[in-house]
Parts: structure tokens; sequence; C-alpha cells
């Protein structure tokens, strides 16, 4: 049994010592992509890609100017991949967890753990940037309570049944919500 000890971490075991040994749970970013664009729309799919990766890499330039550094998919080399048909990154070193994966090619259900590292800032910018340029396309959910969750409370079926309060918006989801409204202003995005 885990006993939880603090946030996001649990109480694993104890050693041969009786010295208590800690283990960070997951939290994860889901995502739902209809990317797999058919034939008759590529050109249109296309362009909307283009137009997340480009919203994508404003939002890297702001992440890293904060100080996260934003690797490659395995976290070794600060070189993440954006461009018009895939966006992958993870984060750098022992600040890395899971991949970012997102491709034009590669549509439907995803997710993404990112035991919230610093990293997870992008990833939840990644998911807003998506969702600009997809629209209904591309839905996602979160661990973590985001602003859509929380306005939607009332209505939470698993909340309702087990008397869960939500306080507000998972402080990493309000860094990126934060960052968002800047990025929208810089580019001049509209809703």
């Amino acid at each position: 049994m885990l006993a939880y000890m603090e946030k996001n971490t649990y109480l694993c075991k104890r050693n041969k010592f009786n010295t208590k040994i800690y283990s960070t749970m997951g939290y994860t970013h889901y995502w739902n992509f209809s990317g797999k664009v058919a034939p008759k729309d590529i050109e249109r799919g296309a362009e909307k890609f283009a137009r997340a990766s480009e919203i994508i890499k404003t939002c890297l330039a702001k992440v890293t100017a904060k100080g996260v550094k934003i690797g490659d998919a395995l976290g070794r080399s600060l070189k993440p991949i954006i461009n018009d048909t895939e966006v992958l990154f993870n984060g750098y070193l022992d600040k890395s967890c899971e991949t970012f994966y997102i491709s034009l090619d590669r549509g439907g259900w995803d997710f993404c753990k990112t035991a919230r590292e610093p990293y997870d800032l992008l990833v939840c910018l990644s998911l807003l940037a998506f969702k600009y340029a997809f629209g209904d396309d591309f839905k996602y959910t979160s661990d973590g309570i985001t602003k859509e969750d929380y306005e939607n409370r009332e209505s939470n079926e698993y909340w309702k049944r087990t008397g869960y309060v939500p306080k507000g918006v998972e402080q990493e989801w309000q860094a990126a919500y934060d960052m968002w409204d800047e990025v929208k202003a810089e580019l001049e995005l509209t809703e």
C-alpha cells in the first residue's frame, strides 16, 4: 500500500536499513487528434499543423527564456524537433520523462507523462496551440485541473460521486494559461 507523503510523492517501501524510499508518481496529459487528414483535406490539415508548429516555436522561445531546458526525444541534447509535420521534444537530462510527440500523419489518442518536470509547461502550451489550430479536431485532458475542467466542475460526474471539490486550476496549467495569453497577444491570435 502506498502512503501519501507530499504532492505527487508516495512512500513505496523501506530498504533493509529501514530507510524510506520515495517514488515520484506520474503526471500525464492526454489528447485525441484527428490527425490522419483525409486526402481531400490534406492541404488544410498541413496548414493547420504548420500554424500550430509556428505558435509552439514562439512558446519554446518563451519557455527557454525562463530557464527551462527543452531536449530532443530522449532528453540528451537541446535539439527539440518542431516543424511543419511533427513536434517532438522532452525535458533535458534528469529533468526529462516521456517524449511529447504529435505528427501530421499520426492521429488518434496519445499521452505524455511529464511527472511535473519543467518541460511540462511546453507540453501544456503545445496542447493549447494544437487546440487553437485544429479546434474540435483536437481534444486534450490532463491529470491536472485545466481551466475547462474547473469551469465545468458542477457537471463532473466523478467529482460529484466522490465529493471532490477542486479549489482552482492546477498551478502547472495556470502557468501555461498565463504564458498562452502572452503568446496570443504577441502573435495577435484571435479566438
